[in-house]
């Protein structure tokens, strides 16, 4: 997930509700349902973004379902959907951590930024376009300190609305040089 916390989470979101929908589908009898090669497929899919998220023991829960297709059983299919509840309560604690860590750069990098954000004012004071360039240079390092800013930028420049865009960079060096 590219070491992107913000990704992670949104990805976490993500997968959060596709456990839901297996829970509603598992809730109106599997075999009412879709085909249990669809089940299949889902439980598969859970799987693999178990993994991609590192959830092992996840992942291995899900594994132990998958033989549900062959030989289905209510009492299985109870236990699997029993399972994704639990897992969803844990995750949605995940979820909440997820959200609220925000990792701090290092010094170099702080300094980093911060000069490059000089750099944008002065092109976006200038209505120069390489600020959009330098803009997409920075864009995800800068997201890390504030995404919701950073999104507010992004569209700013993306409308070539540079004043506006300028009062939320100064905004972002005067928070930086705090």
């Amino acid at each position: 997930l590219g070491n992107s916390l913000t990704v992670y989470h949104k990805t976490l979101q993500i997968y959060c509700g596709e456990i839901q929908q297996q829970i509603l589908w598992l809730q109106d009898k599997p075999t009412n349902g879709p085909t249990l090669s669809e089940f299949y497929w889902r439980c598969r899919n859970l799987r693999t973004t178990a993994a991609v998220l590192g959830l092992t023991e996840l992942m291995q829960v899900l594994r132990n379902f998958e033989h549900l297709t062959q030989v289905p059983d209510a009492a299985g299919f109870a236990a699997l959907r029993k399972s994704l509840e639990h897992w969803l309560e844990i995750l949605a604690q995940l979820q909440a951590l997820t959200g609220e860590i925000r990792l701090q750069p290092t010094e170099l990098q702080q300094q980093f930024i911060l000069t490059e954000l000089e750099f944008l004012a002065i092109e976006l004071a200038a209505s120069n376009m390489h600020a959009v360039a330098r803009f997409s240079a920075i864009q995800r390092r800068l997201a890390q300190l504030d995404a919701a800013s950073t999104s507010t930028l992004d569209k700013l420049i993306n409308q070539l609305d540079f004043n506006a865009a300028v009062k939320i960079v100064e905004q972002n060096i005067c928070v930086l040089r705090e």
